[in-house]
């Protein structure tokens, strides 16, 4: 797996997503997390593993009712796990939001 996680730099970004995510099943996940490896992380030193999005960021910092208006957003996109995931990175979501709430307070 070091072998694989290795392959490309720990900037190498393809869209804002990871080189590293795989789909199985029509999910999205991380090869390298500790729960595939007996609770060792692989994404030590490779990756940011505390990074929050901006968005994730501004959502953690906003009462029940307005984080459930984003997510009535977020469920009127339809997105798949990739679209979603590029989304919440790039900001895009977030500024619709805020625009469209412009007159709320936030």
């Amino acid at each position: 797996m070091i072998k694989f996680r290795d392959r490309f730099p720990k900037t190498a970004l393809r869209h804002g997503v990871c080189y590293n995510l795989i789909e199985r099943n029509g999910r999205f996940f991380c090869p390298l997390h500790p729960a595939l490896h007996n609770g060792k992380d692989l994404r030590e030193g490779h990756c940011d593993i505390d990074h929050l999005c901006n968005t994730a960021v501004q959502f953690n910092s906003w009462d029940k009712e307005r984080q459930q208006e984003f997510l009535e957003l977020l469920k009127s996109k339809n997105f798949d796990n990739l679209d979603y995931s590029i989304a919440m990175e790039n900001d895009s979501l977030l500024i619709e939001f805020l625009k469209k709430n412009r007159n709320k307070s936030i």
